[in-house]
């Protein structure tokens, strides 16, 4: 054989090869051509059935009955979350400094004129009574907080306790999915024990406003003071020294920029338990 001849045997055999290759892959991807074609036909008659494609119309109608069941969902929902968690009073909105301190001074007046005609005493300075913040974001804090002090001490009120010993605002935080907010209040309270028993069911009775309890203590031996029992009547039980944290649950504002409970707190909220640090006078 020549060195031509065997030349071209050689880039024959590769030719061959390349050949049979060739054969080999394209039987691979017919293959999955037809295993693509049958999943298309499969999808294509299931897309059939649930009226996509194919109908258009009842597409556009079935859509829409989608969208009317959401609308349905979403309104019950918020039927729901009002009964369960309301929204703030709208006196208790108003953020601006005049307004809030219009309001702080109505609250402030009304519970002591009415703890007085009651003979019921109350602590010596009320939470905020010096005055509200003057950053606006604190501010709107506190006034959720004046909400909750009036609400609290009319439930004291109306059952009837011997004295308000103390009242103070906690750290509001809000629920894990941020959609409830929550601002507790420290509150002792002595009163006889129907009274307490009275109070109690009171908040029970109070969850449509929010209102709810987060700890109760009670001590029978009650203290000292005007209107304790430290010296109960004759055929009386003494007065029992009772000490709760009020909750009340308001619908979350992204204002607030609340934290879910045990998260750190927020700077500019560390002054919401106290009056507003009076101004630098200038030489």
């Amino acid at each position: 054989m020549t060195p031509e001849r065997k030349t071209l045997a050689v880039w024959g055999g590769i030719a061959a090869g390349a050949v049979a290759l060739g054969w080999i892959w394209l039987a691979v991807r017919a293959g999955q051509v037809d295993e693509a074609r049958a999943e298309s036909e499969r999808l294509r008659a299931t897309l059939a059935d649930s009226w996509l494609p194919d109908r258009p119309q009842e597409a556009e109608r079935y859509a829409k009955d989608l969208l009317e069941s959401q609308r349905k969902q979403q309104e019950a929902l918020r039927l729901a979350e009002s009964q369960l968690v309301p929204e703030l009073k709208r006196e208790y909105q108003a953020t601006d400094l005049v307004g809030a301190q219009a309001r702080l001074r109505t609250d402030v007046v009304a519970l002591r004129a009415r703890a007085e005609r009651s003979r019921i005493g109350l602590p010596g300075s009320l939470p905020f009574e010096g005055g509200f913040d003057q950053d606006e974001a604190v501010r709107a804090q506190q006034l959720v907080f004046l909400c909750a002090v009036r609400s609290v001490l009319d439930l004291c009120l109306d059952a009837g306790v011997a004295q308000v010993g103390t009242c103070a605002v906690g750290r509001a935080s809000c629920d894990a999915g941020g959609a409830v907010a929550v601002f507790p209040l420290e509150v002792e309270v002595e009163a006889a024990p129907e009274t307490v028993q009275a109070l109690l069911q009171a908040f029970s009775t109070a969850q449509r406003q929010g209102l709810g309890l987060r700890r109760v203590e009670i001590d029978g031996r009650g203290g000292g003071g005007a209107g304790a029992g430290a010296a109960a009547q004759p055929g009386k039980a003494a007065n029992q020294r009772v000490r709760l944290t009020a909750t009340m649950l308001v619908r979350n504002r992204s204002e607030w920029q609340l934290r879910p409970d045990g998260a750190k707190p927020a700077a500019r909220a560390a002054g919401l338990g106290r009056a507003p640090a009076p101004a630098e006078k200038k030489p």
